[in-house]
Formats: structure tokens, C-alpha cells, sequence
């Protein structure tokens, strides 16, 4: 994977919130998420998984059409990321008030792709400038 780190567009904002969308479905916690910029707040973006912000950071591999985000889910003790890889969807989250540490991706039931899709969300989340580690590890 060849991750660059780039700063969110007004269209990234948009695509990310259309693919959540499209692979959690529009609701969060009841309310409904509505496409584009929040009203008042045009470089915010919300999705069921939290909110994205223009002008923010990623990491992008457009050669495998892979990226990594941050999202803002509204607890500060929570640290939320989205991977798209392979064409799939995996929130990845860390645990409770321990931001280095992230839960295990338990709901990838064949281990190897699990193991596969780990590793991926590490080296993404190193070229984010981060440092973390899954459970366990």
C-alpha cells in the first residue's frame, strides 16, 4: 500500500460520506444523516460513525483505491477511524479513554483477513502520523 496523507476536500468530504452511507445506512442513533455539509457549519459532514471536517487530514492510496480517516464520533475519550479496502468498510475504534490501543476487529470473522485488514489500518494510521496498536498486540 503507497498512503499519502492529503488534506480533505469539500469532494473527499462527500465521497467518504456517501460510501459510509451507502455500506452503514443513513441513521444515527434515530436521526436521520443528510448529504452534504451541515447546515451553519459548511466544512462539517456528518455519517453515522461521526463527523468529518473539510481541511482535515486522510491517507489515500488512489493506485488501490484505499483511503483512512479520522472521524469525530462526539466522545473525546473515543478515537474512531474508517478504513476502505478492498472494497470494504471497517470502523476501527479504540479503546475506552486509551487512545493508542484499538479494539480488536472481532467482527471480521475469517482470521486472516482480519489479520490482512490489521495491518493495513496500522501502516495508515503511522502515515497519519499516529502510533497504535491493536489489542493484544
Amino acid at each position: 500500500m503507497n498512503y499519502l496523507q492529503e488534506d480533505l476536500t469539500t469532494e473527499d468530504c462527500l465521497m467518504i460520506q456517501d460510501t459510509i452511507l451507502n455500506h452503514r445506512g443513513d441513521s444515527k442513533g434515530g436521526r436521520m444523516i443528510t448529504r452534504g455539509a451541515l447546515p451553519r457549519q459548511s466544512s462539517t459532514y456528518a455519517t453515522p460513525l461521526g463527523e468529518i471536517y473539510e481541511g482535515d487530514y486522510w491517507v489515500v492510496d488512489r493506485e488501490n483505491d484505499s483511503w483512512l480517516v479520522q472521524l469525530d464520533p462526539g466522545m473525546p475519550e473515543i478515537t474512531v477511524f474508517v478504513l476502505f479496502y478492498r472494497g470494504g468498510l471497517y470502523e476501527v475504534k479504540s479503546l475506552y479513554r486509551n487512545a493508542s490501543t484499538l479494539e480488536s476487529l472481532v467482527y471480521i470473522e475469517n482470521i486472516e483477513d482480519r489479520e490482512i485488514v490489521e495491518q493495513v489500518v496500522i501502516k495508515a494510521i503511522d502515515e497519519l502520523g499516529r502510533t497504535m496498536s491493536f489489542k493484544g498486540e
